[in-house]
């Protein structure tokens, strides 16, 4: 991309292209963009819910991420199903269509994952349903999979879209001015057609944070971020960010005809929740702690449990992604991070 230049700003056009306008044009642009304190503001409609609990509404974007098989897009078909249909899981939706676009499979497999939400959504496989119209996009660049779904969005205007394979529509993940801008063409998306984006990801393989600066961008931009564990077969979902209520943790399996099913939250969750219980306990004072004063914080809880056990208790947290780290070596909850940087960024 070329360097802005001071006498002019560079735009895109509603399929990605770029040109050039004067600084003088459209100077009184702002003025739409200023918030008066007389407004009246109504919070968003939730497109995709639990209970009360909203995961993504009209405007706004929300994040799924996971290690490789972890059932991200099982995750992904129940929502759309639920979004289309009827409850999955206890979530639920509100709108007319979905489009789903697979930057990863096959068309093949693309036709598994849509086979399986009509199923869901105990449509006849017969039958053509034009609620969800699915792309795959494997084949592409990515500026041409960009291209092809903003052509999708514009003539379609759907009111969910889910993107499976958000990496794929940026040439480098780690690339700062690709993840900025892609996350900015998502928001201006869910903005302008007032509809939901989730988006999916793969977690780093050395840690539990999303992939590369692509990944950073979208969570600190995203209304949720929902994580998907999968162990031994047994998926967990829980959301390690939410602006809203956070969801109640769910699990579920994949039974012998190939659709996901509710089933009881694994020990690792409980785990979870007990490890996450003691370090907001722990670290209730203050935000950042270098290691050696959380642990003894951390003895003082499970007196008379020692340094060992505390420890043990850090690295189990760590492992878990309720503890991020820092290059001085000092840790913060995950969920307090990301609050923090969205706190900043406002």
């Amino acid at each position: 991309m070329r360097p802005l230049k001071r006498e002019r700003i560079q735009v895109m056009d509603n399929e990605g292209r770029n040109f050039q306008s004067q600084e003088n044009e459209n100077e009184d642009k702002y003025l739409n963009c200023r918030v008066i304190i007389t407004e009246q503001f109504t919070e968003p409609d939730p497109i995709i819910k639990q209970g009360d609990r909203t995961i993504v509404s009209k405007g706004n974007i929300a994040t799924i991420i996971g290690k490789p098989k972890a059932f991200k897009t099982f995750l992904t078909s129940s929502i759309v199903a639920a979004f289309l249909e009827d409850d999955v899981f206890s979530i639920s939706g509100v709108g007319d269509t979905c489009l789903f676009i697979d930057t990863e499979q096959s068309r093949s497999h693309v036709n598994m994952v849509q086979k399986r939400i009509y199923r869901l959504c105990d449509w006849k496989l017969e039958k053509s349903n034009d609620r969800l119209i699915m792309l795959s996009l494997r084949e592409f660049e990515a500026e041409e999979r960009l291209k092809i779904s903003l052509q999708a969005i514009e003539q379609l205007k759907p009111d969910l879209i889910i993107i499976d394979g958000i990496r794929d529509m940026i040439r480098d993940f780690n690339d700062l001015k690709e993840s900025a801008y892609i996350t900015s063409c998502l928001m201006a998306i869910s903005t302008n057609h007032q509809c939901g984006i989730i988006t999916v990801l793969h977690q780093n393989k050395a840690d539990n944070n999303a992939r590369g600066h692509l990944g950073s961008e979208l969570c600190n931009k995203s209304e949720t971020v929902l994580q998907v564990v999968n162990s031994s077969g047994t998926a967990t979902v829980s959301s390690i960010h939410s602006r809203n209520k956070g969801i109640e943790p769910f699990s579920f399996s994949i039974d012998n005809t190939g659709l996901p099913i509710a089933c009881k939250i694994p020990k690792i969750e409980e785990e979870y929740k007990e490890l996450y219980n003691l370090m907001k306990q722990a670290m209730k004072d203050r935000l950042w702690w270098p290691r050696n004063e959380l642990k003894r914080q951390i003895m003082q809880i499970i007196a008379p449990k020692g340094y060992r056990t505390a420890e043990r208790r850090i690295k189990a947290a760590s492992d878990l992604g309720i503890l991020k780290k820092n290059q001085a070596k000092m840790y913060i909850l995950q969920e307090q991070e990301a609050t923090t940087e969205q706190e900043l960024d406002i």
